[in-house]
This record gives structure tokens, C-alpha cells and sequence, in this order.
């Protein structure tokens, strides 16, 4: 959804309305044309759940899709966010740097900032109705 677009529905109302919260105070300037939001929802049974590999989503790291699909890039966006609607799901992990493979690395903003790096940084996030998490 682009920055200066017309929710379409009530999901696109919420995702605006956060990136509109966690932009307001950026030191830069945010310029709609270049910027938006992406959204979309995981939908789980807890019963579906207790199988096992059904239900969640896989293990995955946020980037510009479009970017990846189209042209091999690995866009990441500046900011992310997980905003839970029920308690039923895995936790989101949180880790300072993704290895994509032998050959490249694409560090977090932690590692370009000289910050910490090493694996207890790790942070594990686990679902509770109205828990909203920001990371960069």
C-alpha cells in the first residue's frame, strides 16, 4: 500500500495507521513515493497447530518481494512490524544477522552499526493478543 494511498479496507486502514505511527517521528522526511507499507495476515487453527509442519508460516526473513522475484535483490525494509490478533502461533524470531548463504551475507542494521552481533541477541517473540513488535 503506497504511503499516500486510499485504504481499500479495514487491513489496509490498520497497516497505514501503523506506519503512520512509527514514521511520524523519522528524522528524514518519509517520501510517498518511494514508500508504503506491506501487509498480510497469517491465518492458523489451533488445532492445525498440533500437526506437525501445518499451520505456520516457514522460517523467513522480510524484504521487498517484488525487488526479489523480478530482479535477484534483497531489498529490506526500514522498519518491520508484527502485530499478533490471537495468542495461537509460533513466535517470531528476532536475529542481528540472516546468512543467506556461503557466498553472501546480508547483515541486520545491528552489524552496520557496530552493535552486538553474537547469537544471544537472538530474541524470541511468542503471540499474545494485541502484542505489537518493531524491528529494523
Amino acid at each position: 500500500l503506497p504511503a499516500g494511498a486510499e485504504p481499500a479496507n479495514a487491513l489496509e486502514a490498520l497497516a497505514l495507521k501503523i506506519f503512520n505511527f512509527h514514521t511520524a517521528g523519522a528524522l528524514q522526511p518519509i517520501d510517498p513515493a518511494t514508500s508504503g507499507c506491506e501487509w498480510w495476515c497469517n491465518v492458523t487453527r489451533s488445532e492445525l497447530l498440533a500437526s506437525a509442519g501445518a499451520g505456520d508460516i516457514g522460517f523467513h526473513f522480510d524484504k521487498d518481494e517484488r525487488a526479489y522475484s523480478e530482479y535477484g535483490l534483497v531489498v529490506q525494509p526500514l522498519l518491520s512490524t508484527v502485530t499478533y490478533l490471537s495468542d495461537d502461533g509460533a513466535p517470531t524470531v528476532l536475529l542481528p544477522r540472516l546468512v543467506l548463504s556461503e557466498a553472501s551475507v546480508v547483515s541486520a542494521s545491528y552489524e552496520r552499526r557496530g552493535g552486538p552481533t553474537h547469537s544471544a541477541d537472538t530474541v524470541l517473540v511468542p503471540p499474545r493478543v494485541g502484542r505489537h513488535l518493531c524491528f529494523d
